[in-house]
Parts: C-alpha cells; sequence; structure tokens
C-alpha cells in the first residue's frame, strides 16, 4: 500500500480516536453541569444528557470522518501541485535488483556488444547530492584498454518522457573523458543520448532534451515512452598500473512536459544533435543546519529589519531532508556573497524553495557591462510567475529587474525546483536597456518561505 494512503488512514484512525475522547469529555463536563443543578438523579432526567452526549459526540465523530476522507482523497493538507517531474530516482532507498553494470571494453566502435555484467561493483552508500544516500560504482582504470561502464535502469512501467537529467559526482576529472546520458524509446532500436566532457571533478548535472531528437519516423521525440535509462562513463587507460576510484550517481528524473513549449511536428529535428548543456557544480549553498543562516555566511541587510526580528526554523520532510523556514513580521533581507569559482565562472542558479508566494523571493546580484564600458550592478528578484520582467525603480541599493520564473520540476511537499540562466535572465532585463552580463556576485532572500538549498554552475556545451 502507499506510504501516503497508510499515513493518511492513520491520520483517520487518530482523529476519529480524538473525536470519541473528546464527546466523551464533553458528556462528563454536561452531566456534571447538570448534576449540580438537580438533573440526572433520575432516569427520566437523564434523557438531556444522553442527548448531549450523542450530539456532542456524533458532531465530533463526524468531523473527524470529514477529515479522514479529505485526508484520503488529497483535500488536506499541503497541496500537491501539477508536477512535471514523472520520476524521481534519488536512491533513498536500496536499489532493486533490476538495477544493472555492463563493464565494456571501449577498443571497438560498437563497444555496447562487448559487455560483461559486473553488479557487485555498484553499491548503496552514504552521501548525495539531495538526500542521505546516492548510487556508487566503482570503477577500474586499466592500462591496456579504454572502458566503458554502463550503468543501466529499467523504467517499470515504461513512462512518458520530454527530458531526463542526473547528478553524477566524479572525485577526478582526469579519470574520465565522457557522460553518456542515454534513453531508449520503447519500440526504437536507436538510443536517444547526449555526451558530456568531463572537464572537473565533483558534482555534474547532465541533461537530455529528447525534443532536440527526431524518432525514426522522422517526428520530434520529445513525449515519447521511455523504458530504459543508461549513464555510460568512458574510462581512458592509466598511464602504469590499474586504479580503483567511486562515481557517484544520485537523482535520476523525467520530465514531462517542460516549461518551454514542445516542438511541433513541422520543426526538423535531428537524431545527431542535441543542444543540452552539462552544468558543473561550483558552489552550493544548503540550509542543513539547526542554528541561525548568520552563523553560517549570511548577513543582514542594514537598515531593514533586526536578526532577532526573522523566525528560522530546521525542518524535515521525505523530499528535501533537512532545510529551513524563514519567517518574520518585518520586512528584512539577508544576503549571502558567493565564492571566487562561483563568482568567476557561475552562469547558472538553481533554488528548491516552498511557499515561494507573496512577499517571498530569491535575488541575484550580478555585474554588468555596456559597450562603452560603463559598468553597474543590478539586483535581478526572481518571483513566481508567468507575467513579462518588470523594471524596478533604483535605490540606494542598486538597479533592480523583477523576472517572474516557472520551476522546472515540482516535488512532493510543496518544493519546487527553479532554475536561471543568468545571461537570459540578464538579455531579457537589464539587456534591454544595453547591459550585458559579467559575473555573479551575490544572493538576497527576503520574506516567508523555506529553503532546501541555492546552488550554481558553470556550463560546458
Amino acid at each position: 500500500m502507499d506510504s501516503e494512503i497508510i499515513s493518511a488512514l492513520i491520520k483517520t484512525v487518530g482523529t476519529v480516536i480524538v473525536s470519541i475522547i473528546s464527546g466523551w469529555v464533553a458528556f462528563k463536563v454536561k452531566e456534571k453541569e447538570l448534576a449540580k443543578k438537580g438533573i440526572g438523579t433520575s432516569p427520566p432526567a437523564k434523557k438531556p444528557v444522553v442527548r448531549w452526549f450523542w450530539g456532542i459526540g456524533g458532531a465530533a465523530l463526524g468531523a473527524g470522518l470529514v477529515v479522514g476522507i479529505l485526508a484520503l482523497t488529497g483535500n488536506l493538507g499541503p497541496s500537491s501541485a501539477p508536477s512535471n517531474l514523472v520520476e524521481h530516482f534519488d536512491f533513498e532507498q536500496q536499489p532493486d535488483k533490476s538495477l544493472s553494470l555492463g563493464v565494456c571494453d571501449a577498443s571497438s566502435p560498437s563497444w555496447w556488444d562487448n559487455c560483461h555484467d559486473d553488479l557487485n561493483r555498484l553499491a548503496w552508500i552514504k552521501g548525495g547530492f539531495t538526500g542521505k544516500h546516492s548510487l556508487s560504482c566503482r570503477v577500474e582504470l586499466l592500462p591496456d584498454r579504454k572502458q566503458v561502464y554502463s550503468i543501466r535502469l529499467p523504467i517499470t512501467p515504461p513512462i512518458i518522457a520530454d527530458a531526463l537529467s542526473a547528478n553524477v559526482y566524479i572525485s577526478d576529472a582526469d579519470q574520465f573523458s565522457t557522460i553518456n546520458l542515454a534513453a531508449r524509446i520503447r519500440g526504437e532500436t536507436e538510443w536517444k543520448s547526449s555526451k558530456f566532457d568531463v572537464n572537473v571533478g565533483g558534482w555534474s548535472r547532465v541533461f537530455l532534451d529528447l525534443q532536440q531528437f527526431c524518432t525514426q519516423d522522422g517526428k520530434p521525440a520529445g513525449g515519447s515512452i521511455i523504458d530504459e535509462v543508461h549513464i555510460d562513463l568512458y574510462i581512458p587507460q592509466s598511464s602504469q598500473q590499474p586504479e580503483e576510484t567511486v562515481v557517484k550517481i544520485d537523482d535520476i528524473e523525467l520530465y514531462f512536459p517542460l516549461s518551454q513549449p514542445v516542438l511541433s511536428d513541422a520543426i526538423k529535428c535531428s537524431p545527431d544533435v542535441s543542444s543540452v548543456q552539462e552544468l558543473i557544480l561550483t558552489q552550493k549553498i544548503g540550509f542543513e543546519y539547526q542554528d541561525s543562516p548568520f552563523e553560517h555566511g549570511w548577513k543582514i541587510v542594514q537598515d531593514e529589519a533586526d536578526e532577532t526580528e526573522i523566525d528560522f526554523m530546521s525542518i524535515f520532510d521525505d523530499f528535501v531532508e533537512r532545510a529551513i523556514s524563514i519567517s518574520s513580521l518585518v520586512k528584512y533581507g539577508m544576503d549571502f556573497e558567493v565564492g571566487p569559482e562561483a563568482a568567476q565562472s557561475g552562469k547558472v542558479v538553481e533554488f528548491v524553495v516552498a511557499n515561494f508566494k507573496g512577499d517571498a523571493a530569491i535575488y541575484a546580484l550580478v555585474s554588468l557591462e555596456r559597450n562603452d564600458g560603463a559598468t553597474i550592478d543590478g539586483w535581478l528578484k526572481f518571483k513566481e510567475g508567468q507575467e513579462q520582467p518588470t523594471r524596478v525603480s533604483s535605490d540606494s541599493d542598486g538597479e533592480e529587474w523583477q523576472l517572474p520564473v516557472t520551476p522546472v520540476s515540482r516535488r512532493g511537499g510543496g518544493w519546487s525546483l527553479f532554475r536561471i540562466d543568468l545571461e537570459d535572465a540578464v538579455s531579457q532585463t537589464f539587456g534591454t536597456e544595453g547591459w550585458r552580463f559579467q559575473n555573479l556576485t551575490k544572493f538576497r532572500i527576503r520574506g516567508n518561505l523555506s529553503v532546501d538549498q541555492i546552488s550554481v554552475f558553470e556550463t560546458q556545451p
């Protein structure tokens, strides 16, 4: 039985029990009140008490049943917004036996025909990109040949998808050449895939946009039925002797539909072309701690609020693990300066938030340059919505544009993942005034919201 249904059943039973107890307590209280007035000493006088009991108890029991039904039907509690995240493999539970690993000799162009299974090299380990666990693959570099380690994940049942993504952790970029993210469309012999050059160690997020590919009948592959996903790790020869390293895999996700329009049949596509980019993590700002963000690099915006006027609460749920809830009755702002690497090469920003409405906003301060050599700093204010960007009056804190954004995916518990290309964001806002993006400087948070993480990526074509 689904865990959400079990949880709702438990809530229903608990509510009914509480309702019965509440009715009984109300009955006893009323009985005492009537006894003081001399009512309840003879059998005929007990009828009002009985009516009171059944009236209050029945109403409470009915309310409990209504609450239970609403919980079971999903009409009570946090609403789950329509999601384009149709499948999420987060490896928080030990993978089942359908997962497999092929170790292949890459000396042949058709290396997939020269593989042997080695499931023992896969393990479920602590430490992931978003949660507490991830899938690991123990890789051995050999001095006499190149290899491909192919991690194979059947999708059961098959799923309609427009795009896929995965997080891959590589400790040493010199030990790998490329990562291949591939998907098989049911009924087709050719796989749709994108290769990403490995240039730096750490976490990388790889994408495969099926809308950029053709099916075998010449139509865009977006909205196709996917029955298997592969992550292929291309391993070069070691320099002298065998070497071992470990690769981590986390958050394999399938999306449908994408937030951008699906390609029409009239648009030409190519089975060999993909416009996706590899994202390389340069900085991740987490909120998994129990104390104040001001103990972890965040600073209050002066002349707006005092630190004591902002309430922080560490929260935990099954969807993002540990996060933080921020609330304040007064206007506040808190800033975080990004590190040198993120400032120099960061081009894409991601944040995972909940309750992202009302006065809640995430800001990015960016440095801008014009063709005449002039430079300024400008704030990009991100709020959920689909309206056109709007210019905000400049003040002593800098120039500002508000840019409504839509989530890449919606997750359970009300959490949403937003991804912003900063160059594109500047083009839509300050770019209309002749400015272009130079680099990222800091983040700012305002309003009442919950935050799981803010991440900065550099891009590799």
